[in-house]
């Protein structure tokens, strides 16, 4: 049975949205194994064990956000399951860009750190390739971006993490693989060159 500050990964499919408060007893144990990490992004089946502290902050106040790869199947659909599940504002332009922008601000939702649950990760934008990787490095860009100490209070980045949740092992792997080739290519985002990944400027 995994302990209070530990969850399998079916427990974190069955995340929502919302903040909570978290403590930070009992946090001295090693963390379970993942499936894999990808750059910035975390791939691992569902019957893997996750350490809660490997993925949330100590103490204070984090958001969790779930997202369906299934109802993902294209940008349209990603967009609008972002939005969705972030609450972004209603200037959110509905393209790749605007999405890289909400993701590295969240000023509306302020937390001490966030946690996107992706379920059914293979199936994320599965009418685009191209699409699929874009997305794939908006998030590992975004994750970088808070862990940036600087202009954060307190000097100190702030956990930004992202969990790809797939039904089997071999399909983890396969992911894995995809999310390496996507962070691999490092190229921009469609139509706009000066979006660059940080610390590439």
């Amino acid at each position: 049975m995994p302990t209070p500050h530990e969850f399998t990964a079916d427990q974190a499919e069955a995340a929502t949205d919302f903040v909570v408060a978290h403590g930070a007893e009992d946090r001295g144990q090693k963390a379970y194994s993942w499936h894999g990490s990808t750059g910035q992004l975390v791939i691992c089946s569902r019957r893997s064990l996750v350490e809660l502290a490997a993925v949330l902050p100590a103490t204070g106040r984090f958001v969790v956000a779930r997202l369906d790869g299934k109802r993902m199947a294209d940008a349209d659909h990603a967009f609008y399951e972002f939005s969705d599940a972030l609450h972004f504002p209603g200037y959110f332009g509905w393209n790749w860009n605007a999405l890289f922008d909400c993701l590295r601000d969240l000023h509306w939702i302020p937390a001490d750190g966030y946690l996107i649950v992706v379920e059914n990760a293979p199936c994320l934008l599965s009418s685009s390739a191209e699409d699929q990787r874009t997305l794939f490095r908006i998030l590992s860009w975004a994750v970088e971006r808070w862990a940036n100490p600087l202009g954060r209070p307190g000097g100190k980045g702030v956990p930004f993490k992202v969990l790809l949740l797939c039904d089997r092992d071999d399909e983890a792997t396969v992911l894995a693989q995809e999310v390496a080739r996507a962070l691999h290519s490092g190229r921009p985002l469609p139509g706009q060159a000066s979006v660059e990944a940080p610390g590439r400027r």
